[in-house]
């Protein structure tokens, strides 16, 4: 027998042997390339993170107006949908992972609570950053769920009295202000 024919008859068992082996190789070379990656990025570890201004001089400046347009009620800002909502009960898991992953991210600009600590309305404040499209969903899921939403645009920034009189017209008023503790 020649040496081909003795290397023709190793090598198929020789490379079954040798294949898990090279497949764990890349396995072990390709997290260490990702692990490399997230280090670059900042993802491994602590996240390389920022302080930021929970809102803008603009919406704080809207806080006020709201505070004066409804005082019987607690305003909240920078308010997470996910706290707001949740998925149809009866969902079962990855539906209901689904539907929580379309809104859970997502933040309402102010919510207005009564004194049981119910909300009972949410307001947008269009800007510029807002997408119409975007903002017509967005108050869909919440109209769906049972909140009142009223838009007020920046550009065109309303008096006290005119953001109660939207308010008034989709929610009761609450319980007076002399009655009720100021926490925010």
């Amino acid at each position: 027998m020649s040496a081909h024919e003795a290397l023709a008859k190793v090598a198929p068992a020789f490379t079954r042997a040798l294949w898990p082996v090279i497949m764990v190789g890349m396995l072990v070379g390709g997290v260490a390339l990702m692990r490399a990656a997230w280090r670059r990025v900042g993802l491994s570890g602590v996240p390389d993170v920022e302080r930021k201004q929970l809102m803008t001089a603009t919406e704080i400046r809207f806080r006020q107006i709201l505070e004066s347009a409804v005082p019987e009620y607690f305003i909240f800002g920078q308010v997470a949908m996910g706290a707001l909502r949740g998925p149809r009960a009866g969902l079962g898991g990855k539906a209901r992972l689904a539907v929580r992953r379309r809104f859970a991210q997502k933040i309402v600009d102010f919510s207005a609570v009564d004194a049981d600590k119910s909300v009972v309305a949410v307001s947008e404040l269009d800007d510029g950053s807002h997408r119409v499209d975007a903002d017509a969903a967005r108050a869909a899921m919440l109209v769906r769920a049972g909140y009142r939403v009223v838009r007020c645009h920046v550009s065109r920034f309303p008096s006290a009295e005119t953001v109660r009189s939207k308010l008034v017209a989709v929610m009761p008023l609450a319980v007076p202000a002399a009655t009720r503790l100021r926490v925010v």
